[in-house]
């Protein structure tokens, strides 16, 4: 009986020790692993998207607290003729180039874990996702890695979109300055944006955040006017597969791992987070309360399937979008696919384009 108790009092203790650092751990890997996943330095980026590599311009934007690599891509003047990963999709493009939208410009956000040119698993890029499919039709493209991500400098942690807006917002004052002098006849006024998963929660940070008070990590430089000058100029936004709160993922996925754990345990794991990090997950990174602030056309698609970030996340945001009047137009596509999973849906990439030249 004495050897059965000692043993059932190691296995409690055990169990205790791990539940006890489940949110350090977690709170490590929202600073470290992007980093030690992506090894993006070695990457050849503009190798990759059946363009001539001297067709980008790529650049380093300094902001206040970390070094960004960027990526111009201005627009082509003839009908696309390149190759995606497949006949349908390359079908889809063949008819869409518009010299209209040579002058307008779209800004392209990656998500968590990724880059501008890396991939997570069995995932593509945005280059297939968004850049290329926007190229086709005309438009100027410009994107980035997020901080800690790719090429762009570490400064942990990842803040799934606070402190990242900062990156977006630098990108869009580099364009306001710098994009009529490399692409003639640039409309300044014309530009949209692009972004999923946490790239989704960039943009909407990027578009409130002269509502909202400064940075967690350091003071902003511009002040609310001077963001109203630079995000100010976005005319629509499409947002893929986002989050409505990061709470509400970390407890999907826990409550989906490990069902057995009581809830008080999974509250307990996001509190530690934000001691251990110093970053406020679960009141801060709530990109649903943002769309309040919204006053630009809004492209909702999600995965009703979706793995990472559950279909309830877009139904959660859908509500605030049609809770705002300010919001002039609201276009969904959701379809029976994954987490990032939108592009493999026929029609998507039409659905996009054509959302982007009615309002950009």
């Amino acid at each position: 009986k004495t050897k059965k108790m000692k043993r059932v009092l190691a296995c409690s203790l055990f169990v205790l020790l791990l539940t006890l650092s489940l949110g350090p751990l977690l709170a490590v890997f929202l600073q470290l692993a992007p980093r030690s996943m992506l090894r993006a330095e070695n990457d050849n980026s503009t190798a990759c998207c059946s363009l001539p590599v001297d067709h980008f311009h790529e650049f380093d934007i300094e902001t206040e607290d970390v070094r960004i690599r960027a990526w111009f891509l201005p627009h082509r003047t003839g009908p696309f003729e390149g190759d995606l990963k497949d006949d349908e999709h390359e079908r889809d493009l063949r008819g869409v180039f518009n010299s209209t939208n040579n002058a307008a410009t779209i800004l392209v956000i990656h998500g968590h874990g990724a880059s501008f040119n890396t991939k997570i698993g069995q995932d593509t890029t945005v280059v297939y996702k968004a850049v290329l499919p926007l190229h086709a039709a005309g438009f100027n493209v410009i994107t980035f890695d997020q901080r800690n991500h790719g090429r762009s400098g570490y400064n942990p942690p990842v803040t799934l979109g606070w402190e990242e807006s900062r990156d977006a917002e630098a990108v869009l004052a580099w364009l306001q300055k710098n994009g009529t002098s490399l692409v003639e006849g640039m409309d300044k006024e014309r530009i949209g944006m692009w972004g999923e998963s946490m790239g989704a929660a960039t943009a909407l940070f990027t578009l409130s955040n002269r509502f909202h008070s400064p940075s967690l990590t350091a003071p902003r430089t511009r002040s609310a006017e001077e963001e109203e000058e630079v995000v100010g100029k976005v005319k629509a936004v499409v947002l893929d597969s986002g989050f409505s709160s990061l709470s509400s993922v970390i407890d999907y996925y826990l409550a989906e791992k490990v069902p057995w754990m009581p809830s008080l345990v999974i509250d307990y794991i996001i509190s530690s987070i934000h001691w251990t990090t110093f970053f406020d997950i679960e009141n801060v990174v709530r990109p649903v309360d943002r769309v309040q602030h919204l006053r630009i056309p809004v492209l909702l698609t999600h995965g009703t399937v979706d793995q990472v970030v559950p279909f309830s996340n877009a139904l959660e945001i859908k509500k605030a979008i049609e809770s705002n009047p300010n919001i002039p137009e609201y276009e969904e596509f959701f379809f029976p696919g994954r987490h990032v999973q939108t592009y493999n849906s026929p029609g998507y990439f039409l659905k996009m384009i054509d959302f982007f030249e009615r309002h950009v």
